[in-house]
């Protein structure tokens, strides 16, 4: 949706994660600014998959696992994307 692209079901898989992420951390899993510039936006999409940021450490390594499935750019390798075809 913030790349202006088509889009179907699997992004509401990564809202998803947006909203576990922020619920458990208590912050977004990107700035609101970087949704402005959609190059610096992905570019800190791919950064954050690669190395999540964690502020929670009471968080469960299963938790941190579905939000980690949830969160990832290609739309098809995240948790629960095949069962969307």
């Amino acid at each position: 949706m913030v790349a202006c692209e088509e889009h179907g079901k699997n992004v509401d898989l990564w809202a998803l994660g947006v909203v576990a992420y922020e619920l458990s951390n208590f912050f977004l899993p990107f700035d609101l600014d970087d949704i402005k510039d959609k190059d610096k936006f992905i570019k800190k999409v791919k950064i954050s998959e690669r190395k999540r940021k964690w502020c929670n450490n009471d968080l469960s390594f299963d938790l941190r696992d579905l939000i980690d499935s949830l969160l990832k750019l290609n739309p098809e390798s995240r948790i629960g994307a095949m069962d969307l075809k």
